[in-house]
């Protein structure tokens, strides 16, 4: 098959009702009721066909009520589509491809295709509409870019067809439009004319049953209207219908989904009436249910609010611990350790001639010198384990090696248990940073909306925010990125919980807090 098709998704819905993990109020039809979903999806931004532990929880997240995966053809450049493929096969992929709704995007153009096409001259640049939007990422929506696009995602999915295909971000022509002043009337036409000619090849598609439906996910698609770089719900309907008339003489134009982020901080998409359509003001969200569009969420449960991204989830800690004073006790032990290996070498001088030779550097086991400051500015895990991963382990580790290898016997030197206690206490110092970033994140972001919310310390926020936002009117879809078993358990919870009649206004008196 090469779609999802109502009665397997039905079959699904009605055999997660049975297994307890959903409730009736937590599906709905999408994409013109021709199938069945519930209201979480599993969005694969920073999930990866190489990583293990991504794999076992879309598994997971699959036999827990989820049926709808959103991903794109730049999602860990092409990484999450294979990933979506192989969990496929792991199911059945026939069956699954019935039961489960597949959503892909285009538009930005990275890895080997951005390689390929720097390739070309300025004037075929020119003709594929590229703006340019980094040192190696490029983006477009041309009907070429896009045919590419799909077709590598059907050879990464191994499948013939998408339920869903949206333009992914078309924003970046009128963001690159301001950064070069062009007048916004002239880069608005210009815009929208290129969204025509995308809309035109996305209907040639579906007559192709290449894709069901299309659409656009856009994270300025709830900007005000004065915004330079606003994607205008109204605009691309009025589009679409332009296209059908064009085509087919009629209204009955395939553009279906629309995509936009909306979590506690990011609501103006729900709250603000901002839109104007025949004679009537709605909000984004609104003038979707009116035009009976389907909506997905994305970005959930990660706000990008007063410049910086905030995580609207929150992570364990112990109020009994003082992490300060225990990351220093971490550092002493480190430092120590260190001490003890720098008398070894420096009773062993060849030793470290030779392990200066192999490695081509000359410093070794001096991490206590460096890493405490950047350990005590550091509130952010994703940023250690960054740093953990491109500096720290491949320092030690090459330290390590080099030790083992040249290493000359010592008395008064146990290279087994400086080993082990060495490895031991950057584990120990890891278990101390973790928890300690949960808590200053609890206190600087998560503690004021708590309060708002009137939540317990117990409460979790993140499964809050979800079940709020499925609460809304229309009943859009939530993707999330469940990367780990944890978090699809958090997630998929919501499946189960009662509708919150007051979601919006909840919403509201967020947005006068904050």
């Amino acid at each position: 098959m090469k779609f999802a098709n109502l009665l397997a998704t039905k079959e699904i819905i009605k055999k997660f009702e049975s297994r307890g993990v959903i409730r009736s109020h937590r599906s709905r039809s999408i994409l013109r009721s021709k199938v069945m979903t519930t209201q979480l999806g599993f969005g694969t931004y920073r999930v990866h066909v190489d990583s293990k532990e991504h794999e076992t929880s879309m598994l997971a997240a699959l036999q827990s009520g989820v049926n709808l995966m959103d991903t794109s053809s730049n999602y860990g450049l092409g990484g999450s589509e294979e990933l979506i493929s192989r969990v496929l096969d792991k199911m059945g992929k026939e069956d699954a491809r019935d039961s489960f709704v597949i959503v892909t995007k285009s538009g930005y153009i990275q890895g080997p295709m951005f390689e390929q096409l720097q390739q070309l001259d300025a004037k075929e640049v020119d003709h594929l509409d590229i703006v340019k939007v980094s040192a190696n990422c490029w983006h477009s929506v041309h009907p070429d870019i896009l045919q590419l696009q799909l077709d590598q995602s059907f050879k990464r999915m191994n499948i013939s067809g998408v339920d869903a295909l949206l333009l992914h971000n078309p924003e970046y022509y009128l963001q690159d439009c301001a950064r070069k002043d062009m007048d916004q009337e002239l880069a608005k036409d210009s815009f929208y004319q290129r969204i025509k000619k995308a809309f035109l090849f996305l209907e040639k598609q579906v007559q192709e049953q290449k894709i069901k439906y299309y659409g656009v996910s856009s994270n300025s698609m709830c900007a005000g209207t004065d915004s330079y770089d606003q994607v205008s719900l109204v605009k691309l309907y009025e589009i679409a219908n332009e296209c059908s008339q064009e085509l087919y003489s009629n209204d009955q134009h395939h553009f279906q989904v629309i995509q936009f982020p909306c979590n506690l901080l990011e609501s103006d998409g729900i709250i603000h009436k901002t839109l104007h359509y025949q004679g009537q003001e709605f909000s984004t969200l609104d003038l979707a249910n009116h035009l009976k569009l389907d909506v997905l969420f994305n970005r959930p449960l990660n706000a990008f609010h007063n410049g910086r991204m905030i995580r609207l989830a929150q992570g364990d800690f112990n109020i009994d611990v003082d992490y300060p004073a225990a990351i220093h006790e971490a550092f002493e032990k480190i430092k120590s350790l260190e001490s003890s290996i720098g008398i070894y070498l420096n009773r062993h001088l060849t030793v470290l001639e030779q392990m200066q030779s192999a490695a081509k550097r000359s410093g070794f086991f001096e991490v206590a010198a460096s890493l405490p400051e950047f350990v005590v500015k550091c509130h952010d895990n994703e940023q250690y384990f960054q740093m953990v991963q491109s500096w720290l382990w491949p320092y030690i580790s090459t330290s390590l090696d080099c030790l083992h290898k040249f290493y000359k016997g010592d008395p008064e030197f146990d290279l087994s248990q400086f080993t082990n206690d060495y490895l031991k206490a950057f584990d120990q110092l890891e278990s101390l940073v973790i928890p300690r970033n949960h808590q200053i994140h609890d206190q600087d972001h998560l503690k004021g909306l708590r309060e708002c919310l009137k939540l317990g310390i117990s409460d979790s926020i993140s499964q809050f925010s979800l079940n709020l936002l499925a609460s809304l009117p229309g009943k859009p879809i939530i993707l999330n990125g469940m990367r780990d078993i944890k978090w699809v358990k958090d997630s998929t919870s919501i499946l189960i919980e009662d509708d919150l009649s007051n979601a919006v206004e909840i919403l509201q008196e967020i947005h006068k807090v904050y």
